[in-house]
């Protein structure tokens, strides 16, 4: 008979104990990181639409303008957060309103 190789289950349960001991330190440190990263996510997408904004303003002489929108079609005029969402468009007569294809 040959030699028989494997792990006992005793061996396993000890691995699996010692990778959840592990993962339970590490998780709230990446806990942390996500949502740091998703914040800057954030933070640098507004940050690029406002300076794409006044790009157009400044290479269009218009009126550009940039709002809160939840259903990306129209300004929302309730206060609230900006995290539903915005849209720049440029807005000719100063309407805040999304008039036609400019």
């Amino acid at each position: 008979m040959g030699k028989e190789t494997g792990i006992t289950l005793i061996e396993l349960l000890v691995v699996m104990a010692l990778v959840a001991v592990l993962a339970s330190i590490a998780m709230p440190g990446a806990r942390a990181f996500v949502v740091k990263r998703a914040t800057a996510s954030a933070a640098s997408a507004i940050s690029t639409d406002f300076r794409f904004a006044r790009a157009e303003a400044l290479k269009r002489s218009s009126r550009v303008t940039i709002c809160r929108s939840s259903n990306q079609t129209s300004c929302d005029s309730s206060a609230g957060s900006w995290s539903v969402g915005w849209i720049v468009f440029s807005d000719v007569n100063g309407n805040q309103a999304i008039d036609g294809n400019d």
